[in-house]
This record gives structure tokens, sequence and C-alpha cells, in this order.
């Protein structure tokens, strides 16, 4: 029976998958911080609509207030500071982001190139087997032959040596 195939590096393999993962981790994190930026950007963004409109609609019915007006400008000023900070993140996030790529590649290569050691260490273990299995199916068929020439040998003996008997009769 042939031996179980053992890839020697399975650990290093297991390892290399596992930082892998690691960075896919990663990477799904700072997507999911940008994803949360752009979303109080576009919070920011509505909110600065609906400040708008209100003011429009306050203008149109003629009632300004002095003190509702210098709240709505500093409102305007905070979401505008809130969206450039959020902006700001972003960058920075998109800047870290493209480095975790970087290594997210780096530990894809790393994994592929251990896969494909395995995968060919693999090919050639199948190999040896077929061999070995070949060796042993023509080991198997000559000694039958062997043993059937053996056989007809042993035969043809004694029918020659019962010919002789009953010649001498």
């Amino acid at each position: 029976m042939a031996r179980r195939f053992v890839f020697r590096l399975e650990t290093v393999l297991r390892l290399r998958r596992q930082a892998l993962e690691k960075c896919q981790r990663v990477v799904a994190d700072r997507l999911r911080h940008i994803a949360e930026e752009q979303a109080v950007i576009a919070t920011c963004q509505r909110r600065k609509a609906e400040q708008v409109a209100e003011l429009r609609t306050v203008r149109s019915l003629g009632v300004l207030n002095v003190a509702a007006v210098c709240r709505h400008q500093e409102h305007m000023i905070h979401l505008e500071q809130t969206i450039v900070s959020a902006e700001q993140r972003i960058a920075e996030h998109e800047d870290h982001l493209r480095k975790e790529r970087e290594e997210l590649v780096q530990a894809s290569v790393a994994v592929k190139a251990i896969e494909r050691l395995k995968e060919r260490r693999y090919a050639r273990y199948l190999e040896e087997v077929r061999r070995a299995e070949r060796l042993e199916q023509d080991e198997l068929a000559t000694q039958l032959y062997l043993r059937q020439r053996a056989e007809a040998t042993r035969g043809e003996r004694f029918a020659a040596s019962s010919a002789m008997a009953v010649a001498e009769r």
C-alpha cells in the first residue's frame, strides 16, 4: 500500500493563509471606516441642504430673526468643518488602505507560491505512486509468467517421462 501524501510545508502554508486572512480583515475594516466617513459627509450635506431650505422658507415668510440667522450660520460652519475633517480622515484612511492593499497582495502571492509548490509536490507524489503500482504489476506479471512457464515445463517433463515409461513397457 502506498504511503500517504504529506506536505512538509503545511504549517507554513497555514500560517501564510492566516496572515492573508488578517490582511483581508484589515483592508475590510479600513473600507468600513471610509464608508462611515462618507456617510458622515452625506449626512452633513443633507443637513446643510435642509438648513438652506429652512432659511429660504423663513425669508419667504418675511420673518428674519438675527439670532436665528447667526445660529444658522454657526451651524453651517460647524457642518462644513465636520465635512472637511471627515474628508481629511478619508484621505488618511485611503493612504493607509493603499499600504494595506500592498501587504494584502504580498500575502496573497506568498500563499499562492506555497500552494503551487504543494500542487507540484502532490503531482510528483501521484506519479511516484503510479510508477510503484506499475512496477508492482510488472513484477506480478513476471512472476505469473515464470510460474506458468515452470508449470508448462514440468508438465512437458512429466509427459515425456510418462511417454518413456509407457515405451519401456
